[in-house]
């Protein structure tokens, strides 16, 4: 299904954040005219989660999406045997890229396929990097924001929010086995775990560099102006009432809006044009000493 232009894109999620992926997909539905395979894999969501999620990516009558439950928490206990598995911030949900290879590639045979965070959101048309994705010899990224200070970890240490993923090439290099045989090994140890042991794993040789606009992590005006998917990194996340209003987080919000409301072209323009407008105002209520979110995380 989409492997023959790599137009194939891949969430991993819970009932707690599959609320955040309709502005996703609506993002990249809206941008990108491409015919687009999405997958959402997932531990546990609800029928009307998914079908807000549909509703996302049929602005292009062409997009498909399929739905892969998955219990990351029961397929680690059949691995433990001799070691055990620790949750990262309290669940097992994080374990499940890992698992990626085996759950598109062996299981449904596709072979290339663009993963996401949730927190993120289209800005651009994705075309370029679906043509990045197609020559990608096992996985790519763009360099984390902190990878100055990660260097003992390894050179070129990549953000794992936007990973264009080989799954044949990363199967035949062994990644699941070497993901799951590290994460048991360092339990409890590493600050970033998934984003740790895909680093860890592949030298700075195995992973190719992308394009910062490919997952565009500050807001510096020229990273803004450039950017194709806007990356909310650490626990600022653009659902929080206490993150400030920049242009990262109105473009979020835009597709938020549009997500349950729907609109073309001129319904964007309109309310992007809202948003910055009212945004210097909007931020007189974004107050530091507010109430951390139950969400930010």
């Amino acid at each position: 299904m989409g492997d023959s232009d790599c137009n194939n894109i891949v969430v991993c999620t819970n009932s707690r954040y599959a609320e955040y992926i309709p502005p996703l997909f609506n993002s990249i539905s809206f941008h990108t005219p491409k015919n687009i395979v999405f997958y959402v894999v997932y531990s546990s969501i609800t029928e009307n989660q998914k079908l807000r999620i549909k509703n996302n990516i049929s602005i292009n009558p062409g997009n498909t999406i399929e739905f892969i439950e998955f219990d990351t928490e029961n397929e680690l206990k059949k691995l433990e045997k001799d070691r055990k598995f620790e949750p990262f911030a309290g669940s097992f949900d994080a374990y499940t890229r890992l698992f990626l290879t085996e759950i598109l590639y062996i299981q449904r045979h596709v072979e290339r396929v663009l993963y996401l965070d949730i927190d993120i959101v289209a800005n651009k048309s994705l075309e370029p990097v679906f043509e990045k994705l197609k020559t990608v010899k096992l996985l790519g990224g763009v360099l984390d924001s902190d990878a100055d200070s990660m260097t003992d970890i390894t050179e070129n240490y990549i953000n794992s929010g936007v990973l264009l993923l080989n799954l044949k090439a990363l199967h035949e290099f062994g990644f699941m086995q070497k993901a799951l045989d590290l994460a048991a090994e360092r339990a409890g140890e590493l600050v970033y775990f998934d984003q740790d042991i895909i680093n860890m794993i592949l030298g700075s040789e195995q992973k190719t560099l992308c394009d910062v606009s490919f997952n565009t992590q500050s807001n510096s005006p020229d990273e803004i102006k450039k950017g194709i998917l806007f990356h909310f990194t650490g626990p600022r996340k653009p659902w929080l009432r206490t993150l400030r209003w920049r242009v990262k987080k109105c473009t979020w919000v835009k597709h938020y809006i549009m997500s349950k409301v729907g609109g073309g072209i001129i319904a964007e323009r309109l309310l992007n044009f809202c948003l910055l407008t009212l945004r210097p105002f909007l931020n007189l209520f974004v107050s530091s000493s507010a109430p951390k979110d139950r969400r930010d995380s």
